[in-house]
């Protein structure tokens, strides 16, 4: 008899332990997650935020020196506006191309896989988007930056850049040659989920 008593509390602790096991499981899988649309609308805020930064920063450049004065200004404000906004958002912002001026703008192997994907669907005459993608259990919000009129000053043809600046402060450049509505790059931006 006491045997058995003793078999039925060591049965009753192994079953309740298990059942707290699983509700422990259970409840980390339903963690609440943050859903795609929240880091969508999140990463178009954040992009237009910095786009529009950066262009007023341009602008004020160039009214105080022209083109060569806009693209030493590049050189030197961009990354750190990108940087102080990326802190302010709590995201990794980069812009990057598979033709970029800086270094720094060089995409990474899922990057590059993006910026082909947009490049197909233009050429295929299918409207390209943003996107948020899981990205090594990180989300990311990727978006096409397209040129447009004013970005062919210094990213047009070569007859119409200034050579001499952009020679100087990025010898290897691969930014020129673009018409309106090439896809410069892209947004991406990383969430510290």
């Amino acid at each position: 008899m006491k045997y058995l008593l003793f078999s039925i509390i060591v049965i009753s602790t192994l079953l309740l332990g298990c059942k707290g096991d699983n509700q422990k499981k259970q409840k980390l899988e339903n963690k609440p997650t943050t859903p795609r649309s929240v880091y969508m609308a999140k990463g178009k805020e954040i992009a237009k935020t910095t786009f529009e930064t950066l262009l007023t920063e341009l602008q004020k450049g160039l009214q105080n020196g022209g083109l060569p004065h806009g693209v030493k200004y590049c050189n030197t404000k961009a990354m750190p506006i990108t940087d102080s906004l990326s802190k302010a958002y709590n995201v990794s912002i980069k812009r990057v191309s598979d033709k970029y001026r800086n270094p720094n703008n060089k995409p990474t192997t899922k990057e590059s896989e993006m910026i082909d994907n947009y490049k197909k669907n233009l050429a295929a005459g299918i409207k390209i988007a943003p996107t948020v993608k899981n990205i090594d259990g990180k989300s990311v919000f990727y978006a096409p930056i397209k040129i447009q009129g004013m970005c062919l000053a210094c990213h047009g043809d070569n007859n119409t850049t200034p050579n001499a600046t952009i020679k100087e402060l990025y010898p290897n450049d691969l930014a020129t040659g673009y018409k309106v509505g090439d896809l410069r790059g892209m947004w991406s931006i990383t969430f510290n989920n």
